[in-house]
Protein backbone atom coordinates (compact mmCIF):
# COMPACT_ATOMS: atom_id res chain seq x y z
CA UNK A 1 0.00 0.00 0.00
CA UNK A 2 1.71 3.47 -0.98
CA UNK A 3 2.13 6.19 1.73
CA UNK A 4 -0.99 8.10 -0.58
CA UNK A 5 -3.66 5.20 -0.16
CA UNK A 6 -2.66 5.02 3.26
CA UNK A 7 -3.49 8.47 3.83
CA UNK A 8 -6.29 8.66 1.68
CA UNK A 9 -7.79 5.85 3.52
CA UNK A 10 -7.29 7.63 6.98
CA UNK A 11 -9.16 10.26 5.30
CA UNK A 12 -11.93 8.51 3.88
CA UNK A 13 -12.26 6.73 6.97
CA UNK A 14 -13.31 9.65 8.99
CA UNK A 15 -15.88 11.19 7.02
CA UNK A 16 -19.46 11.36 8.74
CA UNK A 17 -21.41 7.78 9.09
CA UNK A 18 -24.90 7.34 8.60
CA UNK A 19 -25.60 3.71 9.85
CA UNK A 20 -29.67 2.35 8.76
CA UNK A 21 -29.29 -1.38 9.59
CA UNK A 22 -27.11 -2.33 12.71
CA UNK A 23 -28.28 -2.96 16.12
CA UNK A 24 -25.57 -3.04 18.41
CA UNK A 25 -26.36 -4.66 21.62
CA UNK A 26 -27.66 -1.76 24.10
CA UNK A 27 -26.23 -3.37 27.23
CA UNK A 28 -22.76 -1.67 25.89
CA UNK A 29 -23.05 1.71 26.57
CA UNK A 30 -20.10 1.78 28.94
CA UNK A 31 -17.21 -0.04 28.11
CA UNK A 32 -14.43 -1.75 30.00
CA UNK A 33 -12.12 -3.55 27.99
CA UNK A 34 -11.71 -4.47 24.27
CA UNK A 35 -13.90 -7.46 24.03
CA UNK A 36 -17.01 -5.91 25.04
CA UNK A 37 -16.26 -3.97 21.59
CA UNK A 38 -15.64 -7.55 19.91
CA UNK A 39 -18.10 -9.91 20.63
CA UNK A 40 -21.12 -10.32 18.94
CA UNK A 41 -22.92 -13.06 17.62
CA UNK A 42 -20.79 -13.41 14.62
CA UNK A 43 -17.70 -13.70 16.63
CA UNK A 44 -19.67 -16.39 18.82
CA UNK A 45 -20.33 -18.11 15.79
CA UNK A 46 -16.77 -17.94 14.49
CA UNK A 47 -15.58 -19.38 17.27
CA UNK A 48 -17.67 -22.66 17.31
CA UNK A 49 -16.78 -22.86 13.52
CA UNK A 50 -13.32 -23.07 14.95
CA UNK A 51 -14.02 -26.21 16.98
CA UNK A 52 -13.41 -23.95 20.01
CA UNK A 53 -15.93 -25.26 23.32
CA UNK A 54 -19.46 -24.26 23.79
CA UNK A 55 -18.11 -22.38 27.04
CA UNK A 56 -16.68 -19.26 24.51
CA UNK A 57 -20.67 -18.82 23.16
CA UNK A 58 -22.33 -19.49 26.43
CA UNK A 59 -20.38 -16.73 27.94
CA UNK A 60 -18.74 -18.72 30.69
CA UNK A 61 -15.17 -17.38 30.75
CA UNK A 62 -13.73 -13.89 31.38
CA UNK A 63 -13.50 -11.58 28.53
CA UNK A 64 -9.65 -11.85 28.28
CA UNK A 65 -9.86 -15.93 27.69
CA UNK A 66 -13.00 -14.71 24.76
CA UNK A 67 -10.32 -11.84 23.45
CA UNK A 68 -7.34 -14.59 23.86
CA UNK A 69 -9.34 -17.42 21.93
CA UNK A 70 -9.95 -15.18 19.18
CA UNK A 71 -6.51 -14.03 18.61
CA UNK A 72 -5.63 -17.77 18.49
CA UNK A 73 -8.35 -18.25 15.59
CA UNK A 74 -7.31 -15.68 13.26
CA UNK A 75 -5.49 -17.65 11.32
CA UNK A 76 -8.15 -20.03 10.83
CA UNK A 77 -10.23 -17.24 9.94
CA UNK A 78 -7.91 -16.13 7.33
CA UNK A 79 -10.61 -14.51 4.37
CA UNK A 80 -13.22 -14.64 6.42
CA UNK A 81 -15.73 -11.21 7.22
CA UNK A 82 -14.95 -12.27 10.64
CA UNK A 83 -11.22 -11.50 10.39
CA UNK A 84 -11.23 -8.62 8.35
CA UNK A 85 -13.40 -6.89 11.18
CA UNK A 86 -10.68 -8.25 13.96
CA UNK A 87 -7.78 -7.32 11.73
CA UNK A 88 -9.30 -3.64 11.33
CA UNK A 89 -10.29 -3.36 14.88
CA UNK A 90 -6.38 -3.93 15.93
CA UNK A 91 -5.15 -1.93 13.93
CA UNK A 92 -7.28 0.79 14.60
CA UNK A 93 -6.88 0.40 18.62
CA UNK A 94 -3.09 -0.69 18.53
CA UNK A 95 -1.28 0.27 15.36
CA UNK A 96 0.38 -1.95 12.39
CA UNK A 97 2.92 -3.01 14.24
CA UNK A 98 1.44 -5.42 16.51
CA UNK A 99 -1.71 -5.76 14.94
CA UNK A 100 -0.36 -7.08 11.64
CA UNK A 101 1.53 -10.23 12.92
CA UNK A 102 0.61 -13.52 11.31
CA UNK A 103 0.02 -15.32 14.49
CA UNK A 104 -0.10 -14.05 18.14
CA UNK A 105 2.03 -15.50 21.19
CA UNK A 106 0.70 -15.48 24.41
CA UNK A 107 3.05 -12.14 25.49
CA UNK A 108 1.25 -10.74 22.25
CA UNK A 109 -1.83 -11.12 23.11
CA UNK A 110 -0.94 -9.86 26.38
CA UNK A 111 -0.02 -6.57 24.84
CA UNK A 112 -2.64 -6.20 22.53
CA UNK A 113 -4.97 -6.54 25.06
CA UNK A 114 -3.35 -3.61 27.27
CA UNK A 115 -2.70 -1.59 24.19
CA UNK A 116 -6.36 -1.82 23.09
CA UNK A 117 -7.87 -0.69 26.83
CA UNK A 118 -5.59 1.88 26.90
CA UNK A 119 -6.55 3.41 23.36
CA UNK A 120 -10.22 3.04 24.16
CA UNK A 121 -10.03 4.66 27.38
CA UNK A 122 -7.75 7.52 25.62
CA UNK A 123 -10.71 7.62 23.34
CA UNK A 124 -13.97 7.87 24.74
CA UNK A 125 -13.12 7.23 28.45
CA UNK A 126 -15.59 4.12 28.51
CA UNK A 127 -17.89 5.65 27.23
CA UNK A 128 -19.69 3.58 24.11
CA UNK A 129 -21.97 6.89 22.61
CA UNK A 130 -18.41 9.23 23.27
CA UNK A 131 -16.22 6.86 21.06
CA UNK A 132 -19.45 7.03 18.39
CA UNK A 133 -18.63 10.67 17.64
CA UNK A 134 -14.76 10.25 17.93
CA UNK A 135 -15.39 7.87 14.50
CA UNK A 136 -17.81 10.68 13.18
CA UNK A 137 -20.79 8.34 13.52
CA UNK A 138 -23.59 10.96 12.84
CA UNK A 139 -26.93 9.17 13.10
CA UNK A 140 -27.86 5.26 14.31
CA UNK A 141 -31.31 4.38 13.21
CA UNK A 142 -32.95 1.74 14.70
CA UNK A 143 -36.54 0.83 13.27
CA UNK A 144 -38.16 -2.49 13.57
CA UNK A 145 -41.66 -3.34 14.27
CA UNK A 146 -40.60 -5.40 17.01
CA UNK A 147 -38.89 -2.58 18.86
CA UNK A 148 -41.24 -0.76 21.60
CA UNK A 149 -40.18 2.54 19.75
CA UNK A 150 -41.36 2.33 15.87
CA UNK A 151 -39.78 5.64 15.44
CA UNK A 152 -36.16 6.37 14.31
CA UNK A 153 -34.00 6.04 17.54
CA UNK A 154 -31.12 8.95 16.87
CA UNK A 155 -28.32 7.63 19.22
CA UNK A 156 -25.88 11.02 18.17
CA UNK A 157 -26.98 14.44 16.75
CA UNK A 158 -26.61 14.80 13.19
CA UNK A 159 -27.71 18.14 10.83
CA UNK A 160 -28.53 16.53 7.81
CA UNK A 161 -31.77 18.03 6.28
CA UNK A 162 -33.38 14.74 4.47
CA UNK A 163 -35.41 12.76 6.86
CA UNK A 164 -34.23 9.13 7.19
CA UNK A 165 -36.99 6.63 7.40
CA UNK A 166 -35.90 2.83 7.64
CA UNK A 167 -38.05 -0.29 7.33
CA UNK A 168 -37.06 -3.77 7.43
CA UNK A 169 -39.38 -5.87 5.64
CA UNK A 170 -37.07 -8.64 5.14
CA UNK A 171 -38.68 -12.22 5.55
CA UNK A 172 -42.24 -10.59 4.89
CA UNK A 173 -44.31 -10.36 2.04
CA UNK A 174 -45.97 -6.91 1.34
CA UNK A 175 -49.60 -6.50 2.77
CA UNK A 176 -51.34 -3.99 1.32
CA UNK A 177 -52.54 -1.92 4.85
CA UNK A 178 -56.07 -0.61 5.73
CA UNK A 179 -56.48 1.57 8.63
CA UNK A 180 -58.94 -1.35 10.27
CA UNK A 181 -56.33 -4.36 10.31
CA UNK A 182 -53.72 -1.67 11.04
CA UNK A 183 -55.69 -0.73 13.94
CA UNK A 184 -56.56 -4.45 14.89
CA UNK A 185 -52.47 -5.00 14.36
CA UNK A 186 -51.19 -2.45 16.66
CA UNK A 187 -53.87 -3.37 18.80
CA UNK A 188 -52.51 -6.94 19.48
CA UNK A 189 -48.48 -5.66 19.70
CA UNK A 190 -49.54 -3.27 22.27
CA UNK A 191 -50.99 -6.31 24.67
CA UNK A 192 -48.08 -8.02 24.07
CA UNK A 193 -49.07 -10.74 22.06
CA UNK A 194 -46.63 -12.15 18.90
CA UNK A 195 -47.63 -11.02 15.51
CA UNK A 196 -47.77 -13.01 12.54
CA UNK A 197 -45.58 -12.00 9.59
CA UNK A 198 -48.82 -10.58 7.77
CA UNK A 199 -49.66 -8.43 10.79
CA UNK A 200 -46.48 -7.21 11.13
CA UNK A 201 -46.44 -6.07 7.15
CA UNK A 202 -49.28 -4.29 7.77
CA UNK A 203 -48.10 -1.75 10.40
CA UNK A 204 -44.81 -1.39 8.55
CA UNK A 205 -46.68 -0.49 5.43
CA UNK A 206 -48.99 1.59 6.95
CA UNK A 207 -46.57 3.55 9.33
CA UNK A 208 -44.51 4.40 5.48
CA UNK A 209 -47.90 5.46 4.07
CA UNK A 210 -48.58 7.77 7.33
CA UNK A 211 -44.99 9.57 7.24
CA UNK A 212 -45.25 10.22 3.72
CA UNK A 213 -49.12 11.30 3.62
CA UNK A 214 -47.77 14.09 6.68
CA UNK A 215 -47.02 16.87 4.49
CA UNK A 216 -45.05 18.90 7.31
CA UNK A 217 -42.27 16.60 6.66
CA UNK A 218 -39.40 17.59 4.42
CA UNK A 219 -37.43 15.58 1.64
CA UNK A 220 -37.72 12.16 2.79
CA UNK A 221 -35.02 9.05 2.51
CA UNK A 222 -37.35 5.62 2.38
CA UNK A 223 -34.29 3.00 3.28
CA UNK A 224 -35.79 -0.55 2.51
CA UNK A 225 -34.64 -4.05 3.07
CA UNK A 226 -36.69 -7.21 1.47
CA UNK A 227 -35.66 -10.55 0.47
CA UNK A 228 -33.35 -11.20 -2.51
CA UNK A 229 -36.24 -12.24 -4.39
CA UNK A 230 -37.07 -8.61 -5.00
CA UNK A 231 -40.80 -9.44 -5.38
CA UNK A 232 -41.87 -7.82 -1.82
CA UNK A 233 -39.52 -4.88 -3.50
CA UNK A 234 -41.61 -4.16 -6.21
CA UNK A 235 -44.87 -4.13 -4.49
CA UNK A 236 -44.04 -1.84 -2.07
CA UNK A 237 -42.66 0.95 -5.05
CA UNK A 238 -45.66 0.04 -6.99
CA UNK A 239 -48.19 1.07 -3.67
CA UNK A 240 -45.91 3.94 -3.50
CA UNK A 241 -46.03 5.11 -7.11
CA UNK A 242 -49.80 4.33 -7.47
CA UNK A 243 -50.32 7.14 -4.52
CA UNK A 244 -48.27 9.32 -5.71
CA UNK A 245 -45.42 10.08 -3.11
CA UNK A 246 -42.09 12.11 -4.03
CA UNK A 247 -39.26 10.76 -2.62
CA UNK A 248 -35.77 8.66 -2.84
CA UNK A 249 -35.82 5.17 -2.38
CA UNK A 250 -32.61 3.47 -1.29
CA UNK A 251 -33.17 -0.59 -1.51
CA UNK A 252 -30.57 -2.70 0.57
CA UNK A 253 -27.99 -4.60 -1.65
CA UNK A 254 -26.69 -7.33 -0.09
CA UNK A 255 -24.06 -10.22 -1.20
CA UNK A 256 -26.60 -12.95 -1.60
CA UNK A 257 -28.29 -10.34 -3.78
CA UNK A 258 -28.69 -10.33 -7.76
CA UNK A 259 -27.48 -7.19 -10.05
CA UNK A 260 -29.75 -7.95 -13.04
CA UNK A 261 -32.43 -7.83 -10.42
CA UNK A 262 -31.48 -4.80 -8.45
CA UNK A 263 -31.19 -3.48 -11.79
CA UNK A 264 -34.75 -4.16 -12.49
CA UNK A 265 -35.99 -2.33 -9.88
CA UNK A 266 -33.92 1.04 -10.05
CA UNK A 267 -35.50 0.56 -13.78
CA UNK A 268 -39.06 1.28 -11.94
CA UNK A 269 -38.02 4.67 -11.18
CA UNK A 270 -39.85 7.73 -12.63
CA UNK A 271 -40.78 11.63 -11.93
CA UNK A 272 -41.34 11.38 -8.36
CA UNK A 273 -39.56 8.19 -7.31
CA UNK A 274 -35.68 7.46 -7.76
CA UNK A 275 -34.50 3.78 -6.81
CA UNK A 276 -30.98 4.07 -5.73
CA UNK A 277 -28.68 0.60 -4.29
CA UNK A 278 -27.53 0.85 -1.02
CA UNK A 279 -25.04 -1.38 0.09
CA UNK A 280 -25.36 -3.32 2.68
CA UNK A 281 -22.66 -5.56 4.54
CA UNK A 282 -23.33 -8.58 6.08
CA UNK A 283 -21.04 -11.76 7.25
CA UNK A 284 -20.20 -12.94 4.33
CA UNK A 285 -18.65 -9.81 3.30
CA UNK A 286 -14.33 -10.51 3.51
CA UNK A 287 -12.68 -7.74 1.87
CA UNK A 288 -12.37 -9.74 -0.85
CA UNK A 289 -15.61 -11.30 -1.47
CA UNK A 290 -16.88 -7.42 -0.93
CA UNK A 291 -14.75 -6.18 -3.89
CA UNK A 292 -15.76 -8.61 -6.03
CA UNK A 293 -19.45 -7.72 -5.55
CA UNK A 294 -18.74 -3.93 -6.35
CA UNK A 295 -16.72 -5.01 -9.20
CA UNK A 296 -20.57 -6.91 -10.46
CA UNK A 297 -22.70 -4.07 -9.79
CA UNK A 298 -20.31 -1.35 -11.47
CA UNK A 299 -20.19 -3.46 -14.56
CA UNK A 300 -23.51 -2.43 -15.13
CA UNK A 301 -24.45 0.23 -12.52
CA UNK A 302 -23.00 3.67 -12.46
CA UNK A 303 -20.38 3.33 -9.45
CA UNK A 304 -21.27 7.59 -8.42
CA UNK A 305 -25.20 6.39 -7.57
CA UNK A 306 -24.45 4.02 -5.21
CA UNK A 307 -24.96 4.50 -1.30
CA UNK A 308 -23.56 2.80 1.77
CA UNK A 309 -26.33 1.55 4.22
CA UNK A 310 -24.22 0.06 6.88
CA UNK A 311 -23.59 -3.58 8.24
CA UNK A 312 -26.19 -5.72 9.28
CA UNK A 313 -24.80 -6.65 12.51
CA UNK A 314 -25.19 -6.39 16.47
CA UNK A 315 -21.60 -5.44 17.07
CA UNK A 316 -20.56 -2.35 19.57
CA UNK A 317 -18.06 -1.78 16.64
CA UNK A 318 -20.54 -1.46 13.62
CA UNK A 319 -18.35 1.22 12.31
CA UNK A 320 -15.61 -0.36 11.86
CA UNK A 321 -17.55 -1.91 8.88
CA UNK A 322 -17.85 1.39 7.26
CA UNK A 323 -14.07 1.23 7.19
CA UNK A 324 -14.09 -2.10 5.80
CA UNK A 325 -16.28 -0.69 2.89
CA UNK A 326 -14.20 2.32 2.46
CA UNK A 327 -11.35 0.40 1.57
CA UNK A 328 -12.75 -1.92 -0.76
CA UNK A 329 -14.96 0.79 -2.93
CA UNK A 330 -11.78 2.67 -2.96
CA UNK A 331 -9.71 -0.48 -4.03
CA UNK A 332 -12.09 -1.02 -6.43
CA UNK A 333 -12.82 2.52 -8.28
CA UNK A 334 -8.83 2.90 -8.19
CA UNK A 335 -8.88 -0.33 -10.64
CA UNK A 336 -11.18 1.39 -12.82
CA UNK A 337 -10.55 4.95 -13.03
CA UNK A 338 -6.46 4.39 -12.03
CA UNK A 339 -6.13 7.62 -10.81
CA UNK A 340 -5.75 8.09 -7.02
CA UNK A 341 -7.49 11.33 -7.18
CA UNK A 342 -10.22 10.40 -8.92
CA UNK A 343 -11.38 7.60 -7.03
CA UNK A 344 -10.72 9.76 -3.96
CA UNK A 345 -13.46 11.89 -4.92
CA UNK A 346 -15.49 9.29 -6.09
CA UNK A 347 -16.03 7.57 -2.90
CA UNK A 348 -16.70 11.04 -1.33
CA UNK A 349 -19.46 11.34 -3.35
CA UNK A 350 -20.59 8.30 -2.60
CA UNK A 351 -20.45 8.34 1.29
CA UNK A 352 -21.71 12.42 1.38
Amino acid sequence: MTQENREAYFELSRLPKFEYYAKPRTSCSLVTNVCELLRCKETDAALCLCGREEKYRRGEVSDFEYFKELLLSLPTLKGTHVFDLLHITLLELCGEELASRKSFSEEDICLLWAAANEKIFELCGGDHNELLKKYNVEKLYRCSVDDENKECDEKCHTSDKCEALVFDFKGLDFIRPDPYHYKLATEKKNRGEKLNNDEKSIILAQEIYLLLSDKSRGKIQLHLRCDENTDTAKDIINYLKDRKFSLDIFLAFSGEGSVEKLISLCLMSDENIRIYPEIVITKTDSFENLKRRLRLLFGAYPAENIRFGGAVTDSPTFFFEHILFVRALYSVLFEIENDEQKAYEKVRKILR
